[in-house]
């Protein structure tokens, strides 16, 4: 189905600018950080449509609730908000004004909205605003989707969640002066506070905070590690080193190579709770345990922890001290261990025979429905089947030494979840895997392996 007209006219907006107040352009502006109770300038420019010769003031509107939106193409839980925030657009039409911004040009964005799964039959309203280069200035942050309240009057009431975002805070905003929501803050800590290139002792830290990152950095010669840095809950702290340094990769949270043995269940729901849904070990619904909201439950159990290495120093070695590291911070401990657990096992299966890839480039496939890999390696099918949320272990018994194609779609999985983004982030389907490897010339048996497994206990 066609995006509607409605949605071109919206996207064909100019990159946002900022006026002075005699209308000149603000290129030569001091262009300051907006905060909770301050007021937005009304002579901001939001662009100007095709049908105007005249741009659109924020003035314009301020005699509305608004609330801006920033997001992108790139980013699901932005993707799969846009439905949502169109039904309140229609419910509150005549008292609120959204807004959805985003650095991206029009191309970009009506391609998405054309084809994501989540928004081609949404007939949009709301206005896109594109190539925006004043409002990240004046509403800085580095995770989206990132929120912003304004009220009739311009004053900004609140910087917020998207889940923050709901028919009853927005009917308290219009009706009360009460606006109940989450702050929300992405500059709380400093991650790169060490400069030195080469730091002569063993430094670590363990602060609250974060956004849910995690980088780790090399020297210049890129042999050695030189830094760690992440930013989770306790139990995500323990998988990320795990999956770093066992695994290969800062992967995704697979609840098949966690093993909980936590007894206490004060730790067990507020640390290692794998029963929650969606995502084992993040609770999506509050109130939880005793905490109201997202805000709370991060407030106190999203940390930063950093570990600065001196040149040359194992990657062993590493582990062992951040393993050490986490071990005595929190109540949860952290060990990996071999256990004989259900595994994949891919081979040859001598029917036919497996043609090397014929291509010039080579690239790994990642996207919303499909995995593989063009004139690479099969190790590299591996590295990305470790990244599915569910995946049991999987074997590499294939022999294979040469670059192949292989590519599996996920498209017509029952288990695959438009919202998750991604198809890792969905459940892995076995059966499609298993007969596009059957077509390939490879098998897929379920057998009993000993695998290294992240042990969770108290």
């Amino acid at each position: 189905m066609a995006i509607k007209m409605k949605i071109r006219f919206y996207l064909s907006v100019f990159t946002i600018i900022l006026f002075s107040m005699n209308g000149a352009y603000a290129q030569s502006m001091d262009i300051k950080e907006l905060k909770v109770n301050d007021t937005i300038p009304s002579e901001l420019l939001l662009g100007t449509p095709k049908d105007r010769t005249e741009p659109i003031k924020f003035s314009d509107i301020k005699r509305k609730l608004i609330v801006i939106d920033f997001w992108a193409s790139y980013c699901q839980p932005c993707i799969n908000a846009l439905p949502k925030f169109q039904k309140l657009q229609h419910i509150f039409r005549d008292e609120v004004q959204f807004l959805i911004v985003t650095h991206e040009d029009e191309n970009r964005v009506e391609g998405l909205l054309r084809r994501s799964e989540i928004t081609k039959e949404i007939d949009f309203s709301i206005p896109f605003l594109v190539r925006d280069t004043i409002l990240r200035k004046l509403f800085p942050h580095q995770v989206i989707p990132h929120e912003v309240i304004i009220d009739s009057s311009g004053i900004i009431k609140a910087i917020t969640y998207e889940s923050e975002i709901t028919e009853k805070n927005i009917r308290l905003a219009l009706y009360t002066d009460k606006i109940n929501v989450a702050s929300k803050n992405d500059f709380q800590a400093n991650i790169d506070s060490i400069k030195s290139d080469e730091p002569e002792i063993w430094l670590s830290s363990l602060q609250l905070g974060g956004n849910g990152r995690g980088s780790v950095k090399h020297y210049r010669n890129n042999e050695y590690i030189k830094s760690i840095s992440l930013e989770f809950t306790p139990i995500n702290l323990f998988y990320k080193v795990y999956s770093y340094f066992k695994l290969g990769q800062l992967a995704p949270l697979n609840v098949k190579r966690v093993l909980v043995q936590v007894n206490d269940s004060a730790n067990f729901k507020r640390y290692a709770n794998r029963d929650l849904r969606p995502l084992p070990f993040f609770p999506s619904r509050f109130p939880y345990l005793h905490y109201n909201n997202r805000q709370e439950y991060d407030n106190d159990n999203t940390y930063i922890y950093k570990l600065h290495v001196p040149y040359g120093t194992a990657d062993s070695s590493i582990f062992r001290v951040a393993m050490e590291d986490l071990n005595r911070y929190f109540p949860i401990k952290g060990k990996v261990e071999k256990r004989k657990v259900p595994v994949w096992v891919i081979r040859r299966n001598n029917k036919q025979p497996i043609k090397p890839s014929d291509g010039d480039s080579s690239r790994l496939i990642l996207t919303n429905t499909e995995i593989g890999i063009v004139n690479k390696p099969i190790d590299d099918i591996f590295f990305l089947l470790t990244r599915f949320v569910n995946a049991d272990p999987f074997i590499n018994e294939t022999g294979l030494k040469y670059p192949i194609d292989l590519v599996v779609n996920f498209k017509n999985s029952k288990l695959r979840d438009p919202k998750n983004g991604l198809v890792n982030n969905s459940p892995l389907d076995s059966e499609i895997l298993k007969n596009t490897l059957e077509d390939k010339g490879l098998t897929m048996v379920r057998e009993y392996r000993e695998v290294d497994l992240l042990i969770v206990s108290d």
